[in-house]
């Protein structure tokens, strides 16, 4: 709390963990402390210390949406839609920015005052101009239940991966649990054969995703515009992209406008939903369960 009576929270990074240089680090951090939204927990500041970096931010009172699973694990689909509104709003400012969350997770979404949901926890962000400018060498980021089978396998986190994780979350918000199943590919002598046992082994995990062992399933009974969503969130080839789904419908003028706007951005932007799913925002915005 400062001199003044405000509330912040200071989180501390390991700068063992980051392959960059102080420069290269405090360069980040400025892109980070910009990034000003309503939907994203709010960097005041940071001070670079001998063995870690203290990022100091705003403090949201309400905790993750992970710590609100475990008291309530049924939650209204309402709600759901409702943080996931705010979510996927942040999301899309970061995108814009050029910048990639790569661990977008229920742990990492934090309900701020009068509940709307912020994405946090900036460890993992990569400033996309600054890594095709150095053309960087990353370990592998993010937690392993929620990556993207490209990034498992080594690749450089995209917004499109960004995306997966978006929906592997949506799943486990509206389920009450994580989404992956045993595929055909997974032999039946592998290693570990409970896939709860495997959650907790994230070494295996990443192993078993690489080689198709496991899969995301949505289920059969989801509600059904959330189950389009997902579906297209989680398509697990990033170079496949699959049709716009049934369920849109025309968009109003205003939706166009926007529609047209996101389409003017970046190469980057444009090329990383391309491999995912090219109208992502546009869909999210007219699906029935994302609709007031």
């Amino acid at each position: 709390m400062s001199t003044e009576g405000v509330q912040a929270a200071v989180k501390h990074l390991s700068r063992v963990s980051y392959n960059v240089n102080d420069e290269h680090l405090l360069s980040e951090m400025d892109v980070f402390l910009q990034c000003r939204n309503n939907y994203i927990v709010r960097y005041i500041s940071c001070a670079l210390q001998p063995t870690y970096l203290a990022i100091i931010m705003e403090y949201a009172p309400g905790g993750s949406l992970h710590a609100v699973m475990e008291r309530y694990p049924s939650l209204d689909i309402k709600t759901i839609r409702c943080f996931m509104h705010n979510i996927i709003s942040g999301l899309f400012f970061l995108h814009e920015k050029n910048v990639v969350h790569c661990d977008i997770k229920p742990h990492n979404m934090l309900l701020g005052v009068e509940g709307v949901c912020k994405l946090s926890d900036f460890g993992s962000c990569l400033n996309v101009d600054r890594v095709v400018q150095d053309n960087d060498q990353f370990d592998v980021r993010g937690t392993a239940v929620y990556m993207a089978p490209e990034v498992a396998k080594g690749e450089t986190c995209t917004a499109a991966s960004d995306i997966f994780s978006l929906g592997v979350s949506l799943l486990e918000l509206v389920t009450g649990r994580l989404p992956w199943v045993w595929t055909k590919n997974a032999p039946e002598d592998r290693d570990v054969t409970d896939m709860s046992a495997l959650y907790r082994n994230s070494v295996r995990f990443i192993q078993y995703l690489c080689k198709d062992y496991v899969a995301v399933e949505i289920p059969d009974d989801m509600h059904a515009s959330a189950a389009a969503l997902a579906r297209s969130c989680c398509e697990m080839d990033p170079c496949s992209a699959p049709g716009e789904p049934a369920a849109l419908q025309p968009l109003p003028d205003q939706l166009s406008t926007y529609k047209q706007q996101r389409e003017s951005q970046s190469v980057f932007i444009a090329a990383s939903f391309a491999h995912r799913w090219p109208s992502l925002y546009t869909t999210i915005i007219v699906f029935p369960f994302f609709s007031s």
